[in-house]
């Protein structure tokens, strides 16, 4: 992949309600590769996170959750060598899901010259306890600089 630079659009959230099931047809040793976050980031692929909805939830915390603590939605483990840092679980979602569609000038950071695309969440995921990050809710999400959702109550 890395010498005929193929990205990755991975389905990371598939880990949270489909990983227990992943694991029981897979086994442990081959969990041990599954979505292999870390492992694509130390070789330099660029990995992208989808939510791949309707299959799986569209709750894009709940990939990053995955990415982080490499447990499913029962707590079962889906092979900690490939856990990443929350930082790095963001850009899986941000600025790498730009570069994998050739959109990284344009959106994936904020920067002067970007689409205003982003969320305000509840929670700092950054600082608070990383089995958590799944519980995140999105309080505003603005596309292009325009409020396009804002979470009532």
């Amino acid at each position: 992949m890395k010498r005929l630079d193929v990205t990755s659009s991975t389905s990371v959230g598939f880990g949270w309600e489909l990983g227990d099931q992943h694991r029981g047809f897979m086994g442990m040793e081959r969990m041990k590769r599954y979505m292999p976050m870390k492992s694509f980031k130390e070789m330099g692929i660029v990995a992208s996170g989808n939510a791949d909805y309707p299959v799986c939830s569209a709750n894009i915390m709940e990939g990053i959750h995955v990415c982080v603590n490499r447990t499913s939605e029962t707590g079962q483990d889906l092979g900690q060598s490939q856990a990443i840092s929350v930082m790095d679980a963001i850009r899986v979602y941000t600025l790498n899901g730009a570069y994998v569609t050739f959109e990284e000038a344009l959106k994936g950071s904020i920067e002067s010259g970007k689409l205003a695309d982003f969320a305000v969440l509840d929670t700092d995921i950054l600082t608070c306890d990383p089995g958590d990050i799944h519980k995140t809710k999105v309080i505003t999400t603005i596309v292009d600089g325009k409020i396009v959702y804002q979470r009532e109550g």
